[in-house]
């Protein structure tokens, strides 16, 4: 059975409240890296994703100037930057947002699902 490279992007503004169930829960059904990008005046949510290696969390003002233009709403300029730059790292990216949670029936994986 093959193993995909996985990937979620999403947006985040001040959800310190669940992120850690939110990340632990989506790296434990099989993605392999995240991507958080900090919105304009969100808290730093670091004292979370430190904790997690495979978790990056970018601020959003450091691409801004690069995705601006690429679409006039920024979590879809935000989805077409993240797709060119890492189209050839990962076979699958999820865009989601942080209140969502992909769900499995019991036994089952993203792996699986895959293959």
């Amino acid at each position: 059975m093959k193993h995909y490279k996985t990937a979620i992007c999403a947006i985040l503004k001040n959800e310190h409240q669940y992120l850690d169930e939110w990340i632990r829960h989506h790296l434990d059904i099989g993605f392999d890296e995240i991507y958080l990008y900090e919105d304009f005046g969100s808290k730093s949510h670091s004292i979370i994703t430190d904790k997690y290696s495979n978790v990056h969390l970018i601020q959003l003002s450091e691409i801004f100037d690069e995705i601006k233009h690429l679409h006039s709403d920024k979590q879809n300029a935000l989805y077409i930057y993240f797709y060119q730059n890492y189209k050839n790292v990962f076979d699958y990216t999820a865009f989601i947002d942080i209140d969502e949670f992909i769900m499995f029936e019991d036994g089952y994986s993203l792996q699986a699902l895959l293959n």
